[in-house]
């Protein structure tokens, strides 16, 4: 896989670390967890040479960072403030 398809797969594992972190019951993943994919997603962009194949997932994993700071403000998930974008 080249680094551009590797971005959208981590992308996809994010959002499914993110749905489990938000559950109630859940004693799956952890804020460290979702902290340790973002540090290997920043490293996977950082190796890329050309972003423009991965010009989606990037806007993908902007949206998702959008996201996880708009629950931990404005929808009172004090669980998202763990999570460093």
């Amino acid at each position: 896989m080249t680094k551009p398809e590797n971005l959208y797969l981590l992308v996809k594992i994010l959002n499914a670390y993110l749905f489990f972190y938000q559950q109630t019951d859940n004693n799956f993943v952890s804020a460290q967890d979702i902290n340790d994919l973002l540090s290997f997603i920043r490293e996977t962009i950082d190796e890329m040479e050309d972003r423009t194949p991965a010009e989606a997932s990037l806007k993908f994993l902007e949206n998702t960072k959008e996201a996880i700071k708009d629950k931990g403000t404005n929808q009172g998930m004090s669980k998202m403030a763990d999570i460093v974008i």
